[in-house]
């Protein structure tokens, strides 16, 4: 089962700025810096054969498998053949014993005839392995560094990889990031990685396998966002077989939830690949300190938790809203859409579905108020100089008993009009000004870039009427 909170939208106004940061970094160094490492990993080995290693090394570690009863290499070296490509070098560079015993001198020895060759040969290799991004920047619990503890939770392992932990840190981070300030969020997303790589050091100590990816981190998030929500009810999308839905449950049951989910994992495919124990070492780091930031940190937004399940109540009723205007009653729903207003004014859907209910009473004073609302919106992108337009020409055929608008109405839309090059609107409105005599903000170039609007639809006759009428109603 597949469950992802999935509460809320993107607010570009105020955007969760670290989180994009965040998967802006990890695309960034997995396409500049990982994305070569299948051909450098290649190389590697194509070295580790061409120069003779691979003939050198072999007899020792079948040697060394038999003496350590390490059944598991002795059966895989046991069936290469000297000429066979070297895949099986990568398993001998990820065995810290026997990788201790070939530095330490105990397999190739000083005394050795090929010690020398052997020596600046495994020197080269090593040097070419240790470039790979993926493997010099990973955590391997036999040679932890500060570094590494921190740069495994920004490498994947491949496009899969990466995407869902995208999916995961921008539900969880954004929802997350709202109720902190911006450092104390990235505070929280390192020390809850870096919770994870210590889980990784206790449980999985002494190996050598790289260990990569921000899985640990994001299991932190998940675990902050549990603790900083508690009990409030958020939406989750869930996805069992191929049935999917959404479902509202306490923030905190996501916890458990997780870390159960990850211990089964680990029981059912112990030889999976996957590094569920450094899930289960974020999450409960991240609860820890999320904890501790929720009781101790001045910039945590109680407000925010609280406004989560309002903003779950506005996302129910206006469901309600459609579904009532679905089913052609438009005063009920309107009964619901006039508080939705009140409470969120800034809302685009609120305004315009409150304009297109009221429509039912075109001489009502709501009516004319929803259409001056929607008058007034100071956006200037072409979605809304649409929306205003197409309300503006359907306000002329439906207002009763007749249009109401003032002068600053008028002004605010012919600058919108001559803007966005709606010529029969602009055409319409500046007649209206130039013969009211209407004082506009920067009146003489909203009259210049009119007439270039005139001019660009081939209308110069216009222009010299417009001309004409400028002269006698505002004599220079």
């Amino acid at each position: 089962m597949l469950l992802i909170p999935v509460h809320k939208k993107i607010d570009w106004k105020n955007a969760p700025v670290i989180t994009i940061l965040l998967i802006l970094a990890n695309v960034f160094i997995f396409l500049f810096f990982q994305l070569n490492d299948d051909e450098e990993r290649a190389a590697a080995l194509d070295y580790y054969q061409s120069s003779g290693l691979a003939k050198i090394e072999l007899p020792q570690a079948i040697k060394f498998a038999d003496e350590k009863g390490d059944d598991e290499l002795s059966g895989m070296l046991g069936k290469v053949k000297p000429n066979d490509y070297p895949y099986w070098a990568y398993y001998l560079q990820t065995n810290a014993k026997y990788m201790r015993a070939l530095h330490d001198g105990e397999l190739i020895t000083y005394k050795d005839p090929v010690f020398s060759e052997w020596l600046a040969k495994r020197q080269e290799f090593d040097r070419l392995y240790e470039s790979i991004t993926t493997v010099h920047y990973s955590l391997r619990t036999a040679q932890p560094t500060v570094v590494t503890m921190f740069s495994n939770m920004f490498l994947h392992g491949g496009f899969g990889h990466l995407i869902g932990n995208i999916i995961f840190l921008l539900a969880v981070g954004m929802l997350v990031e709202e109720t902190l300030d911006r450092l104390s969020y990235l505070v929280l997303y390192l020390l809850a990685g870096l919770g994870s790589s210590a889980f990784d050091l206790v449980f999985n100590s002494g190996e050598l396998i790289p260990h990569i990816g921000a899985s640990g981190a994001i299991s932190g998030l998940i675990g902050a966002n549990a603790v900083l929500y508690g009990l409030k009810k958020i939406r989750f999308f869930y996805f069992i077989g191929v049935y999917f839905n959404y479902i509202r449950l306490p923030a905190f049951i996501f916890l458990p939830a997780w870390i159960i989910d990850q211990l089964i994992q680990i029981a059912l495919e112990p030889d999976s690949g996957v590094n569920y124990m450094v899930h289960v070492g974020g999450a409960i780091s991240g609860a820890v300190i999320g904890f501790v930031a929720k009781k101790t940190l001045p910039s945590f937004k109680q407000e925010k938790v609280e406004q989560v399940e309002k903003v779950d109540t506005f996302a129910t009723e206006l469901q309600q809203a459609r579904n009532l205007i679905n089913e052609f009653k438009p005063e009920a729903a309107l009964a619901i859409l006039r508080r939705l207003h009140r409470e969120h004014p800034d809302n685009r859907e609120v305004l315009t579905s409150c304009y297109k209910c009221s429509r039912i009473e075109p001489g009502s004073e709501e009516y004319h108020a929803f259409a001056h609302a929607i008058f007034s919106l100071s956006d200037s992108d072409p979605a809304t100089d649409r929306l205003v337009a197409d309300t503006f020409s359907e306000y002329l055929r439906l207002a009763r008993p007749a249009t109401r608008m003032n002068a600053d109405i008028v002004c605010r839309l012919a600058s919108r009009f001559v803007r966005s090059r709606a010529v029969a609107e602009a055409e319409r409105l500046m007649g209206v000004i130039l013969t009211r005599k209407l004082a506009c903000a920067e009146n003489n170039r909203l009259i210049q870039n009119f007439f270039v609007l005139l001019q660009e639809h081939g209308r110069n006759e216009e222009i010299q009427k417009y001309k004409r009428l400028l002269t006698v109603v505002q004599p220079g």
